[in-house]
């Protein structure tokens, strides 16, 4: 049974809000990288409401056919009646401070699995919809969304570590 600070503690970490702001910098700068976003990530999968917001907005944005930029973002955002909260200030900060936005797939990457892990169970909670978990072996799991599952995402050098721990008699 989970206490009322372990849920508390739970539902306050994972996250680094950094990736997060280097994630949707990466998108308000590169078209390459506001596609990947959008199709990697959900803005339920960021941590802080205001990345949310963004996150929601780059989609809205991309979905029209446009580009995610600093004028169509804001302008989205201003429409939404969100633009005033989260401050124009805030979206070019996310522009300046994003170290390389060449680099997006590690800040996605980065939110993924804390969002994931935010949605892992502990012992005695159910598995969230969606989601699979692939035993490796030694009490080791890999956790993937159904997709990533459907997509043999998880054969590769995790599938390959299980099978080495399975020859050493070493897998579950």
């Amino acid at each position: 049974m989970m206490t009322t600070a372990t849920r508390t503690a739970r539902q306050i970490a994972p996250h680094t809000e950094e990736a997060e702001r280097g994630a949707l910098g990466a998108a308000l700068q590169d078209r390459q990288a506001a596609a990947t976003l959008n199709e990697s990530l959900r803005p339920s999968d960021c941590f802080h409401s205001k990345n949310a917001e963004i996150h929601a907005a780059i989609e809205t944005v991309l979905s029209c056919g446009g580009h995610a930029n600093l004028v169509t973002v804001p302008n989205i955002l201003q429409e939404r009646g969100q633009l005033q909260e989260i401050g124009g200030g805030y979206l070019a900060a996310l522009v300046d401070e994003t170290p390389a936005p060449s680099h997006h797939l590690d800040y996605i990457g980065i939110v993924k699995r804390k969002a994931l892990a935010r949605r892992t169970p502990v012992q005695g909670e159910t598995l969230p919809a969606g989601l699979v978990l692939v035993p490796l072996g030694k009490g080791c799991a890999l956790l993937l969304t159904a997709t990533e599952f459907a997509r043999g995402l998880w054969r590769g050098k995790w599938w390959r570590r299980r099978e080495a721990l399975r020859r050493r008699g070493e897998a579950g």
